[in-house]
């Protein structure tokens, strides 16, 4: 059974309108992302404070294993978890230098919630110019 692309495009933006597109729906997608970026967690420098405790902890940890390794210790657990630990630094380094390299953006929630739901103003519009994008 063929369906012509029209009326297919059209069955999904009825859908999309009447399940997922609603104001209500929206705003509160919205409100759980602004919430979501203004956790302590997101705050690159409280974050980049954590991941060097981090490192340095890791360090040290190392640094023991080490020293447990040279004295002849239990070889096979101890190379273990030197190894474990040494994954564990690369990553935090790797996410250290992520950090490093952001740039610092002050966030207008307000402004962005205002831009995002004069999106939803619109939607129509903008489903009909383009439904391949919206499907």
């Amino acid at each position: 059974m063929l369906i012509p692309m029209e009326r297919l495009d059209r069955a999904i933006l009825d859908a999309l309108e009447e399940h997922v597109l609603q104001p209500s729906i929206i705003a509160r997608a919205i409100e759980k992302a602004l919430q979501q970026l203004h956790t302590p967690d997101n705050d690159p420098d409280a974050r980049r404070e954590t991941l060097k405790k981090d490192l340095a902890k890791l360090e040290t940890e190392l640094a023991r294993l080490a020293t447990a390794i040279a004295s002849g210790c239990s070889l096979p657990t101890l190379l273990t978890e030197a190894q474990e630990r040494a994954h564990q630094r690369t990553r935090v380094q790797a996410e250290l230098a992520l950090l490093d390299g952001l740039p610092f953006m002050q966030l207008n929630a307000k402004r962005l919630e205002e831009e995002l739901l004069s999106y939803l103003v619109d939607w129509p519009t903008l489903t009909q110019r383009h439904p391949a994008q919206m499907r």
